[in-house]
């Protein structure tokens, strides 16, 4: 009988609170839709607002649904207690000039027992039975401006109320922007109820409800790895007081995010499971009324693959190869993953090939991982700045990684800043001297008329043990420019390298630098490759070493680590052999020596 009478109660004020204009005008009209999204807002404290790529943000942030990559569906329910439910389904779908989205949204009470004033001025059931439901259409599309910094959104929403044998009906709209500082953090704005829907009853006085107006400032925090999010809003309602929403959430592992926040100083908890294009959102909140209880919702999402492009096939040569190979194999790729300035098509894939075989066996850190995954993804879609700030990010893992360079030429030259392409592409051949691909294509984009570009093509020469040609061309840089220390110290390695210590030594003495420090050069890149695991590249850095400075007893100690490596023990014997002559007393190699012959 108690838990009739508490249920009677409830029903009746959550029918005064969604309707309270009922009788009188109101500006609290669709008060329903201010319950909030599914379960992943609720568990953030509904701090939404500022989120791309979120369906959810119909609700908050028209804007939010841009970036939405495949066909998505939704679907939220919340039982606040015996015969109250909040229900919600919404569709989302991305296509070439934004992402399109609708909502449905229902929320009611049913099984209101009728009660009458008897002669007695008592209220009395007549053991009649009715419902109050309340539903909302929204549709919504956004867009992008500014080179995917700036997202703008809206909203039209279509809403008809019921209560027993009356109804009213209006329509709204509501606006939102968002800008992308960066990869991680993101500010929005929205005007909900930028149009008031106006929502007229067929009662007796033809009253008649108005939504407020709403102001939605809200701020979205990504860290690199993607592991921890971070949300804040703060709501102005015009007939109300301020509201402050905090969340945030912590993924475990790729498949499980925990959230928790603050909603008008109440506390929320939940959690986020994600099993390829299933996902499932669980939250819980504290309710401001005991009878109620703890507020729980569920929320269960799938996202379908879209048809994939049609794609045309052409061969081109296959040019991220890892460091000091000449690639020579064609292979086929799609033609939308091959780069392309002024409408001529260059072979420069990196469609999937932003790591290298090697690489693919190393364990990254997640954060590197995911901002590779996204600037790959990026540049497919011709999102050649966003590609770039995702890629200058990922140096902070890696600043030696020479697809990371490759790729960031590829990309300016996509955007027709020619001088940026030419300072990656030339710490390309900085890193990887035998990088053939590349130096083509500096040949081909680039002239050759100043001191730096004949450096760079005596460089070439160089590493290609062209070493007269080299000459050549690091004498037209000094001429160009007599104050050039590089060219000086490499036209002095050119000539070392011929056997002409006389005129090696006048060149250093201009460049500033020995010949000892250039084979230590050519030691850290052999280093770095074997941090890749890319052991035949860091033997041919190793050997370079070597033979710019035949006394490099460390660059001998690591070329035959290296054979070791790859189970080529007599190479490596005879590699430390020759060293052993020219150190006598070293321990290192005493000890590597006879550990590997014992065992002959």
């Amino acid at each position: 009988m108690l838990k009739r009478l508490i249920s009677t109660k409830l029903s009746v004020f959550f029918v005064c609170f969604l309707c309270c204009s009922y009788v009188l005008a109101s500006e609290n009209g669709a008060v329903f839709l201010e319950n909030g999204g599914g379960a992943k807002a609720m568990a953030y404290g509904d701090a939404f607002g500022a989120n791309t790529g979120e369906i959810w943000e119909t609700l908050y942030n028209p804007a939010g649904i841009y970036g939405i990559k495949n066909a998505v569906l939704e679907s939220m329910y919340q039982s606040i207690f015996i015969d109250t439910n909040y229900k919600s389904l919404a569709v989302a779908v991305p296509f070439q000039y934004g992402t399109f989205a609708t909502h449905y949204y229902s929320a009611g009470v049913s099984n209101i027992p009728e009660t009458q004033i008897n002669s007695e001025g008592r209220p009395e059931a007549t053991g009649e039975l009715f419902s109050y439901i309340s539903t909302a259409l929204l549709i919504s599309y956004a867009t992008d401006f500014s080179t995917k910094k700036i997202f703008a959104g809206c909203t039209l929403k279509f809403i008809d109320q019921k209560l027993w044998d009356n109804s009213s009906s209006g329509y709204g709209m509501d606006i939102g922007i968002i800008w992308a500082l960066d990869n991680s953090y993101r500010f929005g704005i929205s005007a909900i109820n930028i149009l008031k829907p106006a929502l007229k009853w067929n009662t007796f006085n033809e009253s008649l409800d108005t939504a407020p107006l709403k102001i939605i400032g809200a701020f979205d925090y990504k860290s690199i790895d993607a592991k921890v999010r971070v949300r804040a809003s703060i709501k102005k309602i015009t007939n109300r007081p301020y509201t402050y929403h905090f969340g945030v959430g912590y993924r475990l592992i790729d498949e499980l995010e925990l959230r928790g926040g603050m909603n008008e100083g109440q506390s929320t908890f939940g959690l986020g499971i994600s099993l390829g294009p299933v996902n499932f959102d669980y939250a819980v909140m504290a309710s401001k009324y005991n009878e109620v209880g703890n507020l729980q919702r569920f929320s269960f999402g799938y996202q379908f693959s879209l048809p994939e492009k049609k794609m045309k096939t052409v061969l081109v040569p296959e040019t991220i190869g890892t460091a000091n190979t000449i690639p020579t194999k064609s292979v086929e790729l799609n033609v939308d993953s091959v780069l392309t300035t002024n409408n001529n098509r260059q072979s420069l894939p990196i469609s999937d090939r932003m790591y290298s075989p090697e690489e693919k066996k190393n364990e990254y850190p997640d954060g590197f991982t995911v901002l590779i995954n996204q600037a790959n993804a990026a540049f497919i879609n011709e999102e050649y700045e966003k590609a770039i700030e995702l890629l200058l990010q990922s140096l902070q893992f890696d600043d030696k990684r020479i697809r990371t360079y490759i790729a960031l030429g590829a990309s300016y030259l996509n955007l027709d800043q020619k001088d940026r392409a030419r300072e990656y592409w030339d710490k390309t051949l900085t890193l990887d001297p035998g990088n053939e691909s590349i130096k083509k294509r500096v040949a081909k984009y680039f002239k050759i008329n100043t001191a730096p570009d004949y450096y760079q093509q005596g460089y070439v020469y160089f590493n290609d043990r062209n070493y007269e040609k080299a000459i050549g061309e690091y004498k037209k840089a000094i001429a160009i420019d007599p104050k050039f220390e590089l060219a000086y110290l490499w036209l002095g390695n050119s000539y070392k390298m011929l056997g002409q210590s006389d005129e090696a030594r006048k060149s250093w003495t201009k460049g500033g630098k020995t010949i000892e420090e250039e084979s230590d050069r050519f030691y850290e890149h052999g280093y770095v490759c074997f941090i890749q695991q890319d052991y035949k590249s860091a033997i041919d850095s190793y050997l370079r070493a070597i033979e710019l400075n035949p006394a490099s007893i460390k660059a001998y100690v690591w070329l035959g680590n290296m054979y070791i490596r790859l189970d080529q023990k007599e190479h490596a014997v005879d590699i430390w052999s020759k060293a052993l002559k020219l150190a006598p007393d070293n321990e290192e190699l005493q000890f590597k020596l006879s550990l590997y012959l014992s065992n002959k």
